[in-house]
């Protein structure tokens, strides 16, 4: 008889295309893995995967049956979700994926006086540049710089951040061209500052980071300038907005995104409105 783990593991490897990275994600051995979805393959009387030197082939019969087993997983969430919430107690664990700058300097100020409020919650913060899947539940919420273009998810716009070019005093007068800049070049993400720099700036980066933490820490020390949300002026004092005859740079919005079959939960709600109520603004 087919059971809801040995499910589990199927879309592990499935997802992963590989036992070794599904069992990472599972936080099991990889036999684990192997024997589970074998003992899958003998109960279903069907091969699922081909075992090849590049990793796991699903075959005809596993593309099948993936629908059913994403349903199967999207139900038993459901179940636990519902369980969790009984009796509208606030508790239990909520897991919110961002960036790292904004964990550092959004969430650090509002998650520690909401698990005062409700001690049942648990946070689990996840930051990276990477749009997690939350219909796969790798996050329960996002706080992200990306509006979902698809799926049906709760979402909110918690702030319009303006940009501008951010530096040390003494680089004022120094022409934009000649200026030593401070890019950020994330994986899978393509950050709309650096669009606006590559295009009315031209000239190449002479640093360049995938955090935007590194980012402000190399300007702050004066390494170079960087177009960047105004409100890091107020984080950092020592940089100030540099009038330099360039066009005005984008606003970025942030916005806060959750799974419709999630929004409603208790534990969601609570974590939902502490963050959409906070005041992210750009400084006066």
């Amino acid at each position: 008889m087919l059971d809801w783990e040995s499910v589990r593991y199927f879309l592990a490897a499935y997802e992963t295309k590989s036992f070794t990275r599904a069992a990472r994600l599972l936080s099991v051995e990889q036999s684990t893995v192997s024997r589970r979805i074998a003992e899958m393959e003998r109960v279903l009387d069907v091969v699922l995967f081909e075992r090849t030197s590049q990793g796991l082939v699903p075959t005809e019969a596993a593309a099948r049956i993936s629908g059913d087993a994403e349903e199967m997983a999207r139900r038993s969430r459901r179940i636990q979700d519902q369980a969790l919430d009984l009796g509208a107690r606030v508790g239990g664990p909520v897991r919110i994926a961002t960036t790292e700058a904004l964990a550092v300097f959004v969430l650090s100020r509002i998650l520690p006086a909401l698990a005062e409020r409700h001690p049942h919650l648990r946070f689990d913060v996840v930051t990276g540049y990477r749009s997690v899947d939350l219909m796969r539940r790798e996050a329960d919420l996002a706080l992200r710089f990306e509006r979902p273009q698809r799926g049906e998810y709760a979402v909110q716009r918690v702030a319009s951040l303006p940009t501008a070019v951010l530096g040390l005093e003494r680089w004022r007068h120094v022409p934009p061209d000649t200026l030593p800049w401070v890019g950020v070049s994330m994986p899978g993400f393509s950050p709309p500052e650096e669009a606006w720099r590559t295009t009315h700036v031209g000239t190449d980066a002479r640093w360049t980071t995938s955090s935007y933490l590194m980012q402000a820490e190399l300007v702050r020390q004066g390494q170079g300038v960087a177009l960047m949300i105004r409100a890091m002026s107020t984080i950092y004092p020592e940089l100030v907005p540099l009038e330099l005859n360039l066009p005005e740079g984008p606003i970025i919005d942030l916005y806060l995104v959750a799974p419709l079959s999630i929004r409603n939960l208790p534990r969601i709600d609570a974590v939902w409105s502490a963050v959409a109520d906070v005041e992210i603004t750009d400084p006066p």
